[in-house]
């Protein structure tokens, strides 16, 4: 398996954020770099992430943003 990190996922969070939540490409990447940031910055991958973690950056998430971040779930998209 391809090494994968931070910024192999951001992309995934962001297009999440425009499908799913209908937020405009803009505010989805600003979503995602602040919760990128926040994971650096912890130490975390963003697969570490827990929802209550995510959603001190966008409240309106449930559990399916986890799926995001699932190595496995990001290489079949």
């Amino acid at each position: 398996m391809p090494a994968f990190n931070n910024n192999n996922l951001i992309g995934n969070q962001g297009n999440y954020l425009v499908k799913n939540k209908n937020l405009s490409f803009r505010e989805s990447y600003a979503i995602s770099a602040k919760v990128v940031n926040y994971a650096e910055k912890n130490k975390k991958m963003l697969s570490e992430l827990n929802l209550e973690e995510i959603k001190k950056f966008y409240k309106d998430l449930d559990k399916s943003v986890l799926q995001v971040f699932d190595v496995k779930n990001s290489m079949n998209t």
